[in-house]
């Protein structure tokens, strides 16, 4: 029996050891990492060139089969570059780009622009960049993730310059938001769609120094990985800078390296061993989560943590395990307690109908337990307390759900709707989950914006009335001060030096009546008028009266 219990220790070690290379070798991983710096028509770009640098030797060091490094291209080796990286994700399991450069939204449709570019008008967009929907169609040929990378929101000079030939065509620095139409496929962009990025004053962005430290940690899925990513982008920026994830996966563990596999040592001499219970292909965490939280015990939180051991809902297992041995604890102590022996009911016999004398037979009556005395089983949260749960948090991001009753109203499936529209998720909206409990309450602030009514206006995070523009006030015209006795005399001396003025002017500008001469011709001497006298004996004579 020991002989046939070491050859089945040897046969698993020897199956364990020849698996683990095999589905090694059985995931291809290719990357494409392009990085534009020595922009031709506008300024030079820092950081780029030592991004792409560092990604690519990080893609090297994961293992990555096929890594494509390229820097500063042009618009035909851009687009060449990308026609022949659709080959290489053939047959690959794992596809990434990433891209470090300018990037620029026209018209809701997001390009990636050459460094000789020069995008004159809005026009040549088309024909100077690549659009982002061409590169999502070379990774298409990828079978299990398709990953692009854009570090490409910075602030874009062509704006400035670029001449608009349609005054309604849309133009903007940053990049819009995106809805990936194969499966399979995320999006990541270094900030919020329509928000610009920081270029950074280091060796590498924000956005880059956060994917070099979080993306490749072997066994970490890459939506958490791209999680850790966002937090740190937020607390190095102080919140100026938020990356976001576009696109969905499946509910199995994606990750961009795989976790080692740890190899079986034969031991002859034991017994041959169980093997460990392993996650099964496909397993969600959030569904295993419910199942174990129905089941509700000690060894149901165990059996999950031994298949999770790390992520959001293996911490939520640990506490819920931690609860149920502190309750565990506190029954140990109670029951330590010497409990007082319940009185059992008995049936009192009239004594007009008890003997005399009790003969030895005699039994007494015990009534059962009444149900006062039964044990009580905790009641467990129903829907209803999910539902009120998932309604409260919907009400603190902003969504409306109308009433917090616990009853799943329209209401509450148009604010979940809103929602996912804001926060580019795809909750089920028909009925209150867990799993949309746990994702709105992921999010620290408010999803769906406030929206006020008629004669209202937003202030921080309610809306207020707008106050009414008062009315003009018609002032009386002030009245002058009572003048003194003092100023009243200069007043009337003043009006009467006026008035003798006035006289004389008029007495000056009067004209002088004109006078005649009774005798003698009248002339005028010095401005006087004057007559001559010319009497018969002697000369004459002028007289002026």
């Amino acid at each position: 029996m020991k002989r046939l219990a070491a050859l089945l220790c040897g046969f698993w070690a020897v199956l364990a050891a020849a698996a683990a290379p095999s589905e090694a070798q059985a995931e291809k991983r290719v990357a494409l990492v392009i990085g534009n710096s020595a922009y031709q028509n506008a300024s030079r770009l820092t950081n780029p060139g030592n991004d792409a640098s560092a990604m690519a030797d990080l893609f090297r060091r994961a293992g990555f089969d096929v890594v494509e490094a390229r820097q500063d291209l042009g618009n035909l080796e851009f687009k060449r570059v990308a026609r022949e990286f659709t080959v290489a994700a053939r047959d690959a399991d794992v596809a990434v780009m990433y891209f470090a450069g300018h990037g620029i939204e026209v018209n809701g449709t997001n390009y990636l622009i050459p460094i000789d570019a020069r995008l004159a008008t809005d026009f040549d967009v088309e024909d100077e960049a690549l659009s982002l929907d061409r590169l999502v169609r070379a990774l298409e040929p990828a079978r299990r993730l398709r990953l692009i990378i854009l570090d490409a929101c910075r602030d874009n000079p062509f704006i400035q310059t670029m001449q608009r030939s349609v005054a309604s065509r849309a133009v903007s620095s940053g990049l819009a938001k995106v809805e990936p139409a194969t499966s399979d496929t995320l999006v990541a962009f270094a900030a919020k769609a329509g928000s610009t990025a920081d270029d950074g004053r280091g060796p590498n962005s924000p956005f880059t120094t956060a994917l070099l430290n979080h993306l490749t940690v072997p066994g970490r899925d890459v939506r958490i990985a791209l999680g850790y990513v966002r937090d740190e982008v937020i607390k190095t920026t102080g919140n100026k800078q938020e990356p976001f994830v576009y696109g969905s996966l499946g509910g199995a563990t994606v990750a961009l390296v795989p976790e080692p596999k740890r190899e079986i040592a034969a031991q002859p001499s034991l017994p041959a061993p169980q093997p460990n219970i392993a996650a099964p292909s496909g397993s969600d965490p959030r569904r295993d989560y419910e199942f174990a939280e129905r089941v509700g015990t000690k060894e149901a939180w165990d059996s999950f943590l031994s298949v999770h051991k790390s992520g959001f809902y293996a911490d939520l297992a640990r506490a819920q395990r931690d609860k149920l041995a502190a309750r565990s604890q506190s029954q140990t102590f109670d029951s330590k307690i010497p409990a007082v022996p319940p009185v059992p009911n008995v049936a009192v016999i009239p004594p007009s109908v008890a003997p005399a004398s009790p003969s030895p037979e005699q039994k007494v009556a015990v009534l059962p337990p009444s149900d006062a005395a039964k044990p009580t089983v905790e009641a467990r949260p129903d829907i209803r307390v999910l539902t009120r749960d998932l309604q409260t948090e919907l009400k603190r991001v902003g969504c409306d759900p109308g009433a917090l009753d616990g009853n799943w109203s329209p209401k509450s499936v148009q604010a979940l709707n809103q929602f996912n529209r804001r926060a580019g998720m795809k909750l089920d909206v028909k009925v209150a989950t867990l799993g949309a409990l746990d994702a709105v309450k992921g999010q620290k602030g408010r999803i769906c914006p406030l929206i006020c009514g008629r004669g209202e206006r937003v202030e921080g995070d309610q809306c207020v009335a707008i106050p009414a523009e008062p009315k003009p006030v018609k002032r009386e015209a002030a009245r002058p001060p009572e003048p003194s006795p003092r100023e009243r005399l200069r007043e009337r001396v003043r009006e009467r030096a006026q008035e003798r003025i006035r006289e004389q002017r008029q007495l000056s500008t009067r004209p002088e009546p004109r006078r005649t001469c009774s005798e003698g011709s009248p002339l005028t001497v010095g401005g006087r008028a004057c007559c001559e006298v010319t009497p018969e004996r002697g000369a004459a004579r002028i007289f002026c009266p």
